[in-house]
Parts: C-alpha cells; sequence; structure tokens
C-alpha cells in the first residue's frame, strides 16, 4: 500500500503532513476533501469488513 500511495503523492495523507485547509479558498478545501476521501476509500477497500466498520466515520485520513 506505501507503494501506491508514494506513486500517487498521496503519503502525506497518511503521516499528517497534509492537513485540511483553513480559511476561506473554496477550491483548495474541495480538492483536500476530495483527496481526503479518495484514500479512506483505498483504505475502506484494502482492510477487512470488521475493521472498515470501526473506521468509516473517522473524518481525517491520517487519524487511521
Amino acid at each position: 500500500m506505501l507503494i501506491s500511495l508514494l506513486v500517487k503523492n498521496k503519503v502525506g495523507f497518511v503521516d499528517g503532513s497534509i492537513t485540511k485547509p483553513k480559511g476561506i479558498d473554496s477550491e483548495l478545501v474541495d480538492s483536500w476533501v476530495r483527496n481526503n476521501n479518495m484514500f479512506i476509500l483505498w483504505i475502506l477497500n484494502y482492510v477487512s469488513k470488521e475493521i472498515s466498520a470501526s473506521i468509516i466515520f473517522i473524518e481525517c485520513a491520517h487519524e487511521i
């Protein structure tokens, strides 16, 4: 999974270095939300159903 994240330049969503932008730049916030949700979906598809049931409501990928 780490290789996949490195290739897609998404490791920052795991280690927390890419955080949700603060402010009113809605385009930047929308982009972050879209990428964060995509990453959470990747994790949910990667783990077992039992584990996914416990993490489905987490809002930030780095919290998983």
